[in-house]
């Protein structure tokens, strides 16, 4: 074998590994890429009345991505120009919640008596880090910048009017 036939062979191979790791390092990325639509939306869907004769708003809470999240979710007022938490919360506010990839719920959610207007709060945090990701969060971390894949999410709801009006039905703003 001539030197000429080694040195080729060794710039193929060696070519052939660059292209390699290049494929793997771009369908990382693609994966890694945070999706072109909102990952989650909270949606108000419809409104019933509880059993207490209490209007409700159906609230469908839909994780449009790939990824896993841990969230939780809760009404705000507007009182005086500040969004404050509403007194009144359905059972599962503010627990955190596993939320799994392409996962859809409805929920229902009191609607709050006080303030101006009300809205609804959904904070949401991505669990379940790659090898890769939790290797670049951790980088980033050691190099004091932020790691953009894994920002918590708040999504709000539309601003709805608020129930003054006993035994008078509410008909929320659908989103």
């Amino acid at each position: 074998m001539s030197g000429m036939d080694r040195f080729a062979r060794l710039r193929c191979f060696a070519i052939l590994v660059v292209a390699a790791v290049l494929a793997i390092l771009a369908l990382e990325l693609y994966r890694l890429l945070p999706p072109l639509r909102r990952p989650i939306t909270v949606d108000i869907v419809g409104s019933a009345q509880n059993s207490s004769n209490f209007p409700v708003v159906v609230v469908r809470v839909a994780n449009q991505t790939r990824f896993n999240f841990a969230c939780s979710l809760w009404t705000e007022v507007l009182s005086n120009g500040v969004w404050i938490d509403a007194l009144t919360q359905y059972p599962e506010a503010k627990m955190a919640n596993y939320f799994p990839a392409g996962h859809k719920s409805a929920v229902q959610v009191p609607v709050p008596t006080e303030g101006d207007s009300w809205r609804l709060h959904l904070y949401a945090n991505r669990t379940r880090l790659s090898r890769m990701e939790s290797a670049l969060e951790k980088a980033c971390r050691h190099l004091r910048l932020k790691y953009r894949f894994d920002m918590p999410t708040h999504v709000f709801s539309q601003t709805n009017r608020v129930f003054s009006a006993p035994n008078k039905p509410v008909q929320a703003t659908a989103g």
